[in-house]
C-alpha cells in the first residue's frame, strides 16, 4: 500500500477523534440544551444538509481541475477553524451562530469530500482501491472509537462547549500532519505538469537545443541523433475536460446514475444510524449519554477490528452484492430496537447487540459507497463522479433525517417507528439489483 495512504489513515483518524468527541451528540445539544423538538430538529439538520448538496458537485469539479491533495487539505483546515468558532456558540447558547457555523461547515465539507475519494483512488487501482479505502476507514473508525466514548465522558463533564474547544484543537493538529506527510498524488502530479508553461532551452556553447550536451573526455560531438520513426512521443500530461463535458459524461452514464439513486434510498434507512438512533436510545429507551457514548464507541471499535477482514473475506465479489447484505443487517439492527424497547426487555443488552450487528451491515456497505464511484468513472472525471455522488446520497441522508425525526414524534409505537423507518431499503434493494445490469462486471468487483 502506498505510504501517503497510510499517513491518510492516521490523519484520519486523528481528525475523526476530534469531531466524533461531539458530532454524534449534535442533535442532543439541539434538544435537551436547546429545548427544540424533534420535528424542528428534523427541519434545521436537513436545512443544515440540503443547502450545501450543490457544493459537493461543485467540489468534484474542482477536484479534477483544482488537484486533489490541495482541495482536501483546505477543507480540513478551515474545518478545524469552524469547529472552534462552534464551541464558542455554543458555550454562549446562540441558536443563530451555531447554524451559521454549521451551514458554513456542511458546505465545507461538502467541497472537501470528492478530492479526499479521487486522492484515495489516484494511488491505487483494483481491489488495492478497496483495500486503501479500507484503511482509510479504519483509521477513521479508530479515531470515531475514542472520540465518542471520550465524548459522551467529556459533555456532562466539561459541557457542550468546551469540548467542543478540545475537539478543534485536536483538528488542528491531525490536518498539521497531513499538510507534512502526504505527497502529492500522480494525477496532481501530471496536473501540475500540464498546467506548467513551456520553457523555451537556451542552447549552449557546443550543443544543440534538444541534442546532447558534451562534456570533457566525451569524445568529439557530433550533433543530436535523429528520433527513430517507430519510436512515440513522451506521453502528455491529461488533459482537463470542461465542465460540460464532465456534466455530459455523468449524465450519460445510466448504470451510475441508478447506483446513486439505489445508494440514496438506502440512505433513508442506513442515515437514521446518526441522529434518530441518538435520539431515541436517550428518549424512548431512557439510557444514559455515558451508555450511548460506550455503544458509539463499540461501533468504531467493530469497524477497526473487522473492517479489513471483512475486505479481504468479499474482494472479488460484486459490489453491489455486497451492499445489499449489509443493508439487510442494518434492517435486522432497528427493527430489534423497536422490539425489544416495545417489550421493555433487556434494552442495554439489545442496544449493543444491535449496533453490533448495524456495524457489521456498515462494514459491508462501506466498500460499495467509497469504490464503486471511483470504479465507475474515467480517471479524468473521478471528482466529478464522486462528488455527483456525495450530493444524491446526501438528499437520501437528508431526507432519512427528516422522516426519522417526524416519525419519532408522531409514531409513539416504538416497532412500528422502526418498521416505517427500514421500509425504502427495499425498493432501494430491487433498484440496485437493477443497476447492477448496467454495470460492467470489473468496475462492480471489490
Amino acid at each position: 500500500m502506498d505510504r501517503s495512504l497510510r499517513f491518510l489513515g492516521i490523519g484520519a483518524g486523528v481528525r475523526t477523534l476530534g469531531m466524533a468527541l461531539f458530532g454524534p451528540f449534535l442533535a442532543l445539544f439541539l434538544h435537551y440544551d436547546l429545548s427544540i423538538g424533534y420535528v424542528e430538529i428534523g427541519v434545521i439538520l436537513v436545512t443544515l444538509g440540503a443547502l450545501p448538496i450543490p457544493a459537493a458537485f461543485v467540489g468534484g469539479l474542482l477536484t479534477d481541475r483544482w488537484g486533489r491533495r490541495r482541495l482536501f487539505l483546505a477543507s480540513l483546515a478551515i474545518e478545524a477553524g469552524l469547529v472552534g468558532l462552534l464551541g464558542l456558540f455554543m458555550m454562549e447558547r446562540s441558536l443563530a451562530g451555531v447554524l451559521g457555523v454549521g451551514f458554513t461547515s456542511s458546505i465545507n465539507a461538502a467541497m472537501g469530500g470528492p478530492a479526499l475519494s479521487a486522492y484515495v483512488a489516484d494511488l491505487a487501482a483494483g481491489s488495492e482501491r478497496t483495500k486503501g479505502f479500507t484503511w482509510f476507514r479504519v483509521g477513521s473508525n479508530a479515531g470515531f472509537a475514542a472520540g465518542s466514548a471520550t465524548g459522551g465522558f467529556l459533555i456532562p463533564l466539561l459541557g457542550f462547549g468546551e469540548t467542543t474547544l478540545v475537539s478543534s484543537a485536536i483538528l488542528f493538529a491531525g490536518v498539521s500532519f497531513l499538510v507534512v506527510t502526504l505527497a502529492a498524488s500522480p494525477y496532481d502530479l501530471d496536473f501540475a505538469s500540464s498546467s506548467t508553461p513551456d520553457r523555451p532551452t537556451t542552447a549552449t556553447p557546443g550543443s544543440t537545443t534538444g541534442g546532447p550536451i558534451s562534456h570533457p573526455g566525451a569524445g568529439p560531438h557530433r550533433g543530436p541523433e535523429p528520433r527513430p520513426a517507430s519510436t512515440p512521443p513522451p506521453p502528455s500530461a491529461p488533459r482537463r475536460p470542461s465542465v460540460v463535458s464532465s456534466l455530459r459524461t455523468v449524465g450519460r452514464d445510466r448504470g451510475f446514475l441508478l447506483f446513486c439513486v439505489a445508494a440514496a434510498l438506502a440512505q433513508i434507512t442506513i442515515g437514521q444510524w446518526s441522529n434518530t438512533l441518538q435520539l431515541f436510545v436517550i428518549g424512548p429507551m431512557h439510557l444514559t449519554y455515558t451508555v450511548l457514548g460506550l455503544g458509539l464507541s463499540l461501533n468504531g471499535l467493530i469497524v477497526v477490528l473487522g473492517q479489513t477482514v471483512t475486505t479481504h473475506r468479499v474482494l472479488g465479489r460484486r459490489l453491489s452484492s455486497i451492499f445489499a447484505a449489509g443493508l439487510a443487517l442494518y434492517v435486522v439492527a432497528f427493527l430489534a430496537l423497536g422490539l425489544s424497547t416495545l417489550l421493555q426487555f433487556l434494552p442495554v443488552v439489545v442496544f449493543f447487540a444491535a449496533v453490533a450487528v448495524l456495524t457489521v451491515g456498515e462494514n459491508l456497505t462501506a466498500i460499495t459507497l467509497s469504490t464503486l464511484p471511483s470504479n465507475l468513472a474515467p480517471r479524468q472525471e473521478i471528482g466529478s463522479y464522486n462528488g455527483g455522488f456525495n450530493a444524491i446520497v446526501t438528499f437520501g441522508g437528508l431526507l432519512g433525517t427528516f422522516v426519522g425525526t417526524f416519525a419519532l414524534a408522531s409514531l409513539p409505537d416504538p416497532l412500528l417507528l422502526w418498521v416505517v423507518l427500514v421500509t425504502p431499503s427495499l425498493p432501494a434493494a430491487l433498484l440496485l439489483r437493477h443497476a447492477a445490469h448496467r454495470i460492467s462486471k470489473t468496475a462492480d468487483r471489490a
